[in-house]
């Protein structure tokens, strides 16, 4: 799983904060982009 360092910024949540099974990513929206430009499907949750 990813997280938003951005959103987390936002949020006033520090980084050292998250869960080490978790990966803080710079920009979770340019991530995603990776993700499915690699193949990987997007699931929206409405």
């Amino acid at each position: 799983m990813e997280v938003c360092a951005i959103v987390n910024r936002a949020f006033e949540v520090e980084n050292t904060t998250i869960l080490p099974e978790m990966e803080v990513v710079w920009d979770g929206f340019i991530s995603l982009i990776g993700w499915q430009t690699q193949g990987h499907k997007l699931v929206p949750i409405f």
